[in-house]
């Protein structure tokens, strides 16, 4: 596990979906390899003394976990802050809908009070030809920086790009919803 752990950031590019695991710092594998070493090599004699080492390795295991992977991790998983912006556009009483299957993912975390209206990926267009002032939830994988400033609002999310658009960014270029991937988080 520390090998594999110290040599992540040199293989993640072949993980498409965990684009975080580049910014994995080696060390934290050093230091899960230690922790084996010196467990392989200074065996405890007693039990009370192998129940202490144990103990401690686990902490230690959780400390680097919690502070190694999950701390960088978190933010590729992390749906709050489109969840609330979301919830911004439906209490401004927009109309808001997803792209896709939805599996309820922005209703807690968003504290949405309204269900968002499920279209295809065929319907981009004429959903925000028939909502001017509406908000469409659409993910991509392959993310185009010109885009970015004209979305509503965009983020990372599990190697992809999750943005909620405005309607009159999406007329305005019809192209970014043809781009949508039949691809569904």
């Amino acid at each position: 596990a520390g090998i594999a752990l110290s040599i992540m950031h040199i293989i993640a590019h072949r993980f498409d979906e965990s684009a975080w695991l580049e910014q994995l710092s080696p060390l934290w594998g050093l230091a899960v390899s230690g922790l084996g070493a010196v467990l392989l090599l200074r065996p405890p004699r007693t039990l009370p003394g192998s129940v202490r080492g144990l103990l401690l390795c686990n902490v230690a295991m959780v400390i680097i976990v919690h502070v190694g992977i999950i701390r960088v991790a978190m933010p590729a998983y992390d749906l709050r802050p489109i969840s609330q912006a979301i919830a911004r556009a439906q209490q401004a009483g927009l109309p808001v809908a997803h792209v896709g299957k939805y599996n309820g993912q922005f209703q807690f975390l968003g504290r949405l009070e309204q269900p968002l209206e499920l279209i295809g990926p065929d319907a981009i267009v004429d959903w925000a030809n028939s909502h001017p002032d509406g908000r469409i939830v659409v993910y991509y994988r392959k993310w185009h920086a010109e885009q970015a400033g004209h979305a509503e609002y965009a983020q990372a999310y599990r190697g992809l790009g999750v943005v909620l658009w405005s309607c009159a960014a999406l007329r305005a270029h019809p192209e970014w919803a043809r781009q949508w991937p039949t691809y569904n988080p």
